[in-house]
C-alpha cells in the first residue's frame, strides 16, 4: 500500500472519528508527509527516514509539539497496521 492511499483511510476515519480541531492539528503533518513520500509504499520507509523528515519539519519548534507531531504519525502508522492487517512494523517501533 503506498502513503497517499493510506493516508486517504486515515484521514476517512478520522473524518468520522475525531474532532474537527483535532483533523487540523494533523493537516499540516499529514499534507508534509504526503507531500515528500507519497508514492512510496509504506514499508519502503525507514525510521530514520521519517525522524529525519520529523527533524526538518520541526527544527524551530519547541520540544512539545516535535513529540506531538511525533506522536501523530505513530498513530497513523499503528491504525494503518491494526487496521488493514499489513505484515509491516511500525519504523518508529525497535526489531
Amino acid at each position: 500500500m503506498n502513503i497517499t492511499t493510506a493516508l486517504r483511510l486515515f484521514r476517512d476515519y478520522q473524518k468520522s472519528n475525531i474532532k474537527p480541531s483535532t483533523l487540523i492539528g494533523y493537516r499540516y503533518l499529514l499534507d508534509n508527509f504526503e507531500e515528500l513520500f507519497g508514492e512510496r509504499n509504506l514499508g519502503s520507509i525507514s525510521g530514520e527516514k521519517i525522524f529525519q523528515f520529523l527533524d526538518l519539519l520541526t527544527e524551530n519548534d519547541c520540544r512539545s509539539t516535535k513529540r506531538h507531531r511525533y506522536s501523530q504519525l505513530k498513530a497513523f502508522f499503528n491504525f494503518i497496521i491494526m487496521n488493514y492487517e499489513l505484515d509491516l512494523k511500525n519504523p518508529w517501533i525497535a526489531p
